[in-house]
């Protein structure tokens, strides 16, 4: 249940200070999300990595993200020089503007 957040709002770092954030394990599958982060009603997930440096690293980091059926935002973080925009409605962050809140 969505409350009425924003999803820039939800893929802010201010959003989530101070909340619990835990890893996921997706049911039935071998693939885990790195982290969940949970407020009230709303949920987001996050995929983090060094970079996304070549085809096999950045398809590790987006596939357990896309098994995720439900509507919550989803996001990849990297340090990355530039930003992959979105992809599967996943969208990349770059790690220094997300913590800059960009």
């Amino acid at each position: 249940m969505h409350t009425g957040v924003t999803s820039e709002q939800l893929e802010s770092h201010n959003y989530w200070h101070g909340e619990p954030v835990r890893p996921g394990i997706l049911r039935n599958t071998y693939l885990e999300v790195d982290f969940v982060l949970e407020k009230g009603d709303e949920r987001a997930y996050a995929q983090v990595c060094y970079v996304l440096s070549d085809d096999a690293v950045i398809e590790r980091e987006y596939r357990s993200l896309e098994a995720i059926r439900d509507s919550y935002p989803k996001m990849v973080v990297s340090m990355d020089d530039a930003s992959f925009g979105v992809r599967n409605g996943i969208r990349h962050h770059l790690a220094w503007e997300l913590l800059a809140g960009r």
